[in-house]
């Protein structure tokens, strides 16, 4: 089974940081939608990548 199938339910995440230098870094977090990424905010990030753990610790459990 290849790792994308595996994955394929997960949303597709990325950070880059803002161009420019500033102290502190700022970023810019997008997600994959079917048209592309559309930027979103650090939220939705922090609860899709908890959201995934906590999927994979439910799983580890059952095995």
């Amino acid at each position: 089974m290849s790792r994308l199938t595996h994955l394929a339910g997960f949303a597709q995440l990325r950070v880059a940081p803002v161009k420019g230098g500033k102290d502190p870094a700022a970023f810019v977090y997008t997600v994959r939608v079917p048209e592309g990424f559309s930027e979103t905010n650090y939220q939705f990030v922090k609860w899709a990548v908890g959201d995934f753990n906590r999927m994979g610790k439910t799983a580890g459990a059952a095995v």
